[in-house]
């Protein structure tokens, strides 16, 4: 059984921005909820003063996570415009492609926290 791959964006939005970076996270949250099924929980979270933000998505593993980032990469790269990242929290391993593109949107902010022990209920989806 593969391990879920969790990925928490948090950041600042663009000041006077939030409702143009919320209409085109949706866009991107539909190809996702159209195009991954095996993406479990993709969620943008923001602050009451809409200032600040953050992605919570939960795949069902690592590879899950390389197949989103082919498939928004351009979408994500646009996103990314409107935000000042504080942090990347990782937990799981990712695979090298996405640790590299992770590194290259938040630099030295990204950090790794490889399971150790637990366990997982949440539901799996076939693969394609």
């Amino acid at each position: 059984m593969s391990a879920p791959f969790i990925l928490i964006n948090e950041y600042a939005i663009e000041p006077g921005r939030t409702d143009e970076f919320l209409q085109e996270f949706r866009a991107v949250a539909k190809i996702a909820e159209d195009r991954e099924p095996e993406l479990l929980y993709f969620a943008e979270h923001i602050s009451e003063d809409g200032t600040q933000g953050s992605t919570v998505q939960v795949h069902a593993d690592a590879q899950n996570m390389e197949r989103h980032m082919d498939l928004l990469g351009e979408q994500i790269a646009h996103l990314v415009q409107y935000l000042e990242f504080h942090a990347i929290r990782v937990y799981g391993t990712p695979t090298p492609a996405v640790l590299e593109q992770l590194r290259a949107i938040a630099g030295d902010r990204v950090s790794v926290k490889p399971f150790a022990v637990g366990f997982n209920r949440l539901p799996t989806t076939e693969r394609r």
